[in-house]
Order: structure tokens, then sequence, then C-alpha cells
């Protein structure tokens, strides 16, 4: 396989940004127009799609919808449970295709076609809270730059599949009850965060052919076998947990990164078509190590409070990060640091937009979420990061000054 002539620190920096679509969105006055099965000025979403302009919103009742929808144009599509629940679309073909980049669908059950649920043929777009159910597919995605949050994608033949496609954030999804969990086919530098991927019927995730993705802090929980890598390379799989009895399958595969995951099982099983010291070594109950060649380290450089506050005083150029919410960062903080909310849909593209050359220390309430957004940074390029260790629960306790209190 010819491998790709951009280093990973190139490949793996992703450019889509919630904080921009919404923007561009908002730039322009935006006209409603309303859906639903009678009452409405429209009973066909499709109709509603082909009256409105470029940054409308069309707003869809409770009810079920039988139609196929072909989306042109850039539009926020958002379902409102009006009492019955989300507006249900049922179809036999794929039941929305979108065409236009940068649209937002939002709060939808798509269920029942015989091809996709969803399917992505544009850049830029954010699926979220939507259902997806007992589909062929339930979403497939065909190009880059695409957000999928906060779905339930279940009891579909294959949850969701990834076609050539690069820069992508799949992140707090539930992919459940699937036959397969998520399918990786020639596809680079995705970002897999966070998500739920249990009781799929043969394979949570598979990559076929894929490089240079990222899979961290995802909870993988008794499906068949949890992670096959066929014919990829330069992968980074950090933080994951795999439960139950997890099986890992490595092809003809090398040079991915295994770091800090979790095998809460007493009979770990990992199958070898290519298994060698660059993807593993291994015994019965757990992985001993794993190594790569992507700069992504073993675990996060943490500081004590009186190490980091010795630091912050002789290096005025360093840069400050509090991941917690906004809320919490209110309550009181650092001085000087910027709030980048870990849990928020823009936090990946908030992290990118920062100065990779800069040093920085990164905090949160105790040090859990610092040390996934240690590795995080490191695999987006950073230079020099520091977590402080214990948070600024344990900064406060050593009387470290703060703007506000921390309770």
């Amino acid at each position: 396989m010819k491998l790709p002539s951009k280093g990973p620190g190139d490949v793996i920096l992703i450019s889509i940004s919630i904080i921009t679509i919404l923007t561009i969105i908002a730039s322009v006055e935006a006209e409603t127009f309303n859906v639903c099965s009678r009452g409405c000025d429209y009973s066909s979403l499709q109709e509603a799609i082909n009256a409105a302009s470029e940054g409308d919103i069309i707003s869809v009742q409770s009810g079920i919808y039988s139609e196929t929808i072909n989306l042109d144009k850039r539009l926020i599509l958002r379902g409102v449970d009006t009492g019955d629940g989300k507006p249900l679309f049922i179809g036999n073909n794929s039941i929305i295709t979108i065409y236009a980049n940068r649209s937002i669908i939002d709060g939808f059950n798509f269920s029942g076609s015989q091809e996709a649920g969803i399917k992505v043929l544009s850049w830029g777009n954010t699926l979220l809270e939507n259902d997806i159910s007992q589909n062929a597919i339930g979403i497939s995605v065909q190009f880059g730059e695409n957000i999928l949050t906060r779905n339930n994608i279940l009891y579909n033949d294959l949850g969701i599949a990834l076609t050539s496609a690069s820069e992508n954030i799949l992140t707090f999804n539930n992919i459940s009850y699937n036959l397969m969990g998520v399918v990786f086919r020639s596809s680079m530098a995705n970002i897999v965060r966070e998500n739920f991927v249990s009781q799929n019927a043969n394979y949570g995730m598979v990559y076929q052919g894929s490089d240079f993705n990222i899979l961290i802090g995802n909870l993988m929980r008794d499906n068949f076998q949890e992670i096959s890598l066929n014919e990829s390379y330069n992968n980074s799989l950090l933080r994951n947990i795999f439960t139950g009895d997890p099986l890992v399958g490595v092809h003809e595969s090398s040079l991915n990164c295994w770091e800090g995951n979790s095998y809460r099982t007493s009979n770990m099983g990992m199958g070898n078509g290519s298994f060698n010291e660059e993807n593993a070594s291994s015994q019965k109950g757990d992985i001993l190590s794993f190594y790569s060649n992507m700069s992504v380290r073993s675990g996060a450089k943490s500081l004590s409070p009186d190490d980091a506050y010795a630091l912050i005083e002789n290096n005025p150029s360093l840069m400050i990060i509090d991941i917690r919410t906004p809320q919490e960062y209110q309550g009181g903080h650092l001085a000087g640091a910027i709030n980048l909310d870990y849990y928020s849909y823009g936090f990946l593209d908030g992290l990118k937009s920062l100065d990779k050359d800069r040093t920085c220390i990164i905090y949160c309430k105790r040090g859990v979420r610092g040390g996934v957004a240690f590795e995080m940074m490191m695999a987006l390029g950073f230079k020099e990061v520091y977590n402080i260790r214990g948070g600024i629960t344990q900064w406060a306790q050593e009387g470290k000054p703060l703007m506000g209190k921390v309770i």
C-alpha cells in the first residue's frame, strides 16, 4: 500500500468548525419554514426545501413522513418533538441525501431504508441527536469535514460507513445492536472520540485500508470483535475501554499506536495476521505494550501545582487552557486561562486553532479530562504540553492564586 506523502502531524489536523458553520448561517437573515402533517404551510419536507433559500431553517413537527429527500442547498433541518416523538422519516431508498455543504440535520428519526438512512455526499455538515435505526446503512459518509455527534445508531445492518472519507469527527454517538458498528474504507485522518459502541453482532469497528485515524476515549462493550485492522497503518488507539471478552484483529497492518487502553476482562484474545513488535506484544489477560512511529506519547506530562506555578511565573508566553465547562470556569480559574469546554461540540476545533509552538498548561477539575486532552494535543502536533496534577482542585487546596473561588 502506498502511504500518503504528508506526515501524521499534517494529516490529522481537522479543519472543521461548528462555530464557523453557525456563524455563516447566522450571518444571513434566515426564514423559518414549518412542516407538519396537518395545518402547516408544508406537509412535505422536500417541498419546504425546494421553497427555501440558502441559510433558512426548516422546522419539522412530530409525525410519520414517507418520502425521499434531496438536500441540495445549505439549510438547517430541525426536528421538533410536539408530543409524539421525533419526526419519523421512512423509505426504501436512501431517505435523505445531503448534496449541499455545511447543512445541519438535528433531531430526526430515519428508519426502514434498504440503502442509507442518511447519505452524506458533501462537506462540513453536522448531524446531531438523530435516531437512525433499521436501515441497511445508518449513516453513509463519502466526503470529509463532517461532524456526527450524539446520534443513536441502532439495529442497522451497518451503523456508520465511511468510504474515502477524511477529517470527519464522530463523537458521543451510541452505536449499538447493529450487525457491524463502524466501517472505515480507504478513509484517513478521522477522529472517533468518546462513542459508546456496544453489542454489535460482528464488529465494533473495522479499518480497511485506512490510515492516520485517531480512536480515543471510546467505550467498546460486548461486540463480537471489538476492533479489526486490515491493511491499515499509522492509526492511534488511545485510552479506549474494551469490556466483556474482547477480540482485537490485526491483519497485514503495522505502525499503529496503542496507548493507555483498558482491557476489562480476564481472557483477552487477539487475532494475528501480521502481528509484530510494531503492533503489539500480548499475553492472556492483558496487552503489555504497543509502539508506533507516531509522535504520541505514552502518558501525560503532569506537573504538581508548585511546579506548574513556577513554570507560569517564569514563562510569560506560556498558554494556560482551562478545559472545564463555562460554568466551572466562571466559578474560579487561573489568571490568564482561556476556556475550551472539553464537552462542547467545538472542542477539537478549538484546540486546532491554538498556536502549537507555544508551551501549554492544561487543567480540568481533578486531572482526568486533562489527561485525555493531553493525548489529543500531542496527536494534533503540539510541541510541549503539561497537565496540572490533581487539576484546579489540588491547585486551590495548595493555596495557589485564583481568579474567583473554586468550590
